[in-house]
């Protein structure tokens, strides 16, 4: 703050009588020649808002237009701007006038009016035996073109003209306070910096966190460099935890601290010895109920917010933690190869983005804003490094390890390791979930096993208990069928398939009673379950590319595994009691969930 309200020390020449850079002040006031914005040139009284690395930005309140202002480059200083020393007295006189045109304006309205007889101004007229004075009985006609002369041109264009001075004299009066203001600005960026090393001694110091460890076991070796892995990952993508009930969300943070320290989790998550990883709960919101009040619905509010919460998981050696902090580290905890430097002052057309950049050098009066854009990134990312240096200095998650100073250049090089998965990390997949759908169902025949949630849409979502009279019998069961259903046809052009599942009859005579429902679905809305290959779920499940897509191809490829696991625990349970004449009770296209 002291650095900006202070005189700027530059040693620019100035000839003799003229006013120097080098007294400018923020709140200093100047007449400024300049183009406005219909391209004329102009000299006008502004006040100096903020002075820059190469540029003054002016301000001042005009008309209509609010607060305005723009930009002068230091070397059009001298030509450009002469000091106004006594601005208040000018403001105070501008303002006189102002409020004496307005007092003018106002009077001629009133005299306008009274000589109309349409404002009382004091005088009494002779009472003639009409509802009109006399001097306006003697020619009506005339009386009414001069009422509406005064209705359609005189009254407007007066009204209009006291609406702008009105404004002007606002702008005046706000003006008066604008050195204030501006002032108080630094004031504002100075508390700003303030805020800002305090919150860096909060990351230090592990005020607004906390940490829990979820498994434990010897530690990495003492010159185990930290690796810091880039790419922000998801709970409910990486675990498919409730994957059928919409994904995990905040409430089930100890199922996937169970899940992530199974070995071959934690070896796909951090294979690292010594590393950190950053983690939500979720990358997209929870459909929670409906809310029926205003009570619901910040419950719901609050559910979304836990769910946004940033977790850092941290692995050393055996030993896993899971630190919950306030530190919002998205979109990435380390920044891109090329996200700091020349990136950040290229500066793309408004209109045509493919246009070729233009380089802001430090010449442009633009040129201090890009670089205030980058130490913003630059701070962003140094939260991470101002954590792991605070967990070195007062936690024990990281030991045993030397002494590390992140402030220099080399323990840096030496004892981290940035591991920047997110740009090299190459999907894994090598075909959409689209694509291995269909070519799964190429192979469908008749008595194969599916899944598919679809329904016809003039059947809707209703629930059978609140709308009774919404539904038969027959499209209730439709609704609210099995999702592993079977094949009963296929449509010629292959478009459509036929499926059938068992269901009760509703009918209170016949309540135990049961019937076969069959359905038309579309191909596309199909899922073959019988010819799914044990183990493809993974070549999706490691796709970080899909972005959350697993609400998509979850259900029924997990389904399918699930399918191929109770198979093969059965054949085995099979083997070993089979006896002579035993016939198998799954065969090739079995129920995919026989009952034990």
């Amino acid at each position: 703050m002291d650095k900006e309200l202070s005189v700027i020390d530059r040693k620019i020449h100035r000839s003799q009588g003229k006013d120097s850079l080098d007294e400018v002040k923020v709140g200093d006031w100047f007449w400024v020649k300049h183009k406005d914005w219909s391209d004329e040139e102009k000299r006008e009284l502004f006040c100096v808002k903020h002075i820059g690395s190469n540029y003054l930005e002016f301000t001042h309140h005009y008309k209509d237009r609010g607060t305005t202002g723009f930009r002068l480059h230091f070397d059009d200083f001298e030509e450009s701007c002469k000091k106004e020393n006594n601005w208040k007295e000018y403001i105070n006189n501008r303002i006189a006038i102002v409020q004496k045109q307005i007092r003018e304006k106002t009077n001629k309205m009133i005299e306008e009016g009274g000589r109309l007889y349409l404002i009382k101004i004091g005088t009494s007229e002779e009472y003639t035996g009409t509802l009109l004075p006399s001097t306006v009985s003697a020619d009506p006609d005339k009386y009414k073109s001069e009422l509406v002369k005064f209705q359609t041109e005189t009254m407007p264009k007066i009204q209009e003209d006291i609406k702008n001075l009105s404004i002007e004299y606002g702008g005046l009066t706000k003006d008066l306070s604008m050195s204030d203001l501006v002032r108080f600005e630094l004031v504002k960026k100075a508390f700003e910096k303030v805020q800002d090393r305090i919150f860096n001694i909060e990351i230090y110091t592990g005020i607004k966190e906390s940490i829990k460890q979820i498994a434990e076991g010897e530690p990495a070796l003492l010159n185990e460099p930290i690796s810091i892995r880039q790419q922000l990952l998801y709970m409910d993508e990486e675990c498919l935890i409730d994957f059928d009930k919409g994904g995990m969300d905040f409430e089930s943070l100890n199922d996937f601290d169970k899940w992530v320290a199974k070995p071959e989790n934690l070896s796909r998550i951090l294979p690292e010895q010594k590393a950190i990883v950053g983690f939500r709960v979720r990358r997209n919101s929870k459909e929670y109920s409906i809310p029926r009040s205003l009570f619901d619905i910040f419950i719901n509010i609050q559910k979304d917010l836990a769910n946004l919460q940033t977790y850092l998981l941290i692995r050393n050696g055996k030993n896993i933690y899971r630190i919950a902090s306030q530190v919002d580290f998205s979109p990435r905890l380390i920044p891109r190869k090329d996200e700091i430097g020349e990136k950040q002052f290229l500066e793309y057309d408004h209109w045509d983005r493919k246009k070729e950049p233009k380089l802001i050098t430090p010449d442009n009066v633009k040129y201090d804003d890009h670089v205030e854009k980058m130490d913003e990134i630059i701070r962003q990312y140094n939260c991470i490094f101002i954590l792991i240096q605070g967990l070195l200095d007062r936690a024990f998650v990281f030991h045993p390890h030397p002494g590390i100073k992140l402030n220099r250049s080399e323990d840096i090089g030496k004892w981290i390791k940035c591991i920047r998965d997110e740009e090299t990390g190459l999907p894994n997949a090598t075909i959409t979930f689209e694509e291995y759908r269909n070519q799964l169902n190429k192979t469908l025949r008749k008595g194969k096993w599916v899944w598919s949630n679809w329904v016809p849409s003039d059947l809707g979502t209703y629930s059978w208990n609140s709308n009774l009279s919404r539904y038969t019998a027959r499209e209730y069961q439709i609704v609210h069928r099995p999702e592993v259903c079977k094949v009963v046809r296929i449509s010629r052009d292959k478009s459509h398939v036929e499926i059938t599942w068992e269901t009760n009859v509703l009918s209170w005579e016949r309540v135990n009673d049961t019937i076969n429902r069959h359905l038309n679905v579309p191909i596309d809305q199909i899922f073959n379950l019988s010819d799914y290959t044990k183990g493809d779920y993974k070549m999706f499940l490691c796709d970080r590319a899909l972005q959350g897509k697993y609400l998509e191809w979850a259900p029924p490829l997990l389904t399918a595994e699930k399918m191929k696991l109770e198979k093969k625990r059965r054949r085995i349970e099979v083997k070993e009691e089979k006896q002579p004449g035993f016939t198998d009770p799954i065969g090739p296209n079995g129920p995919p969930f026989p009952e034990d």
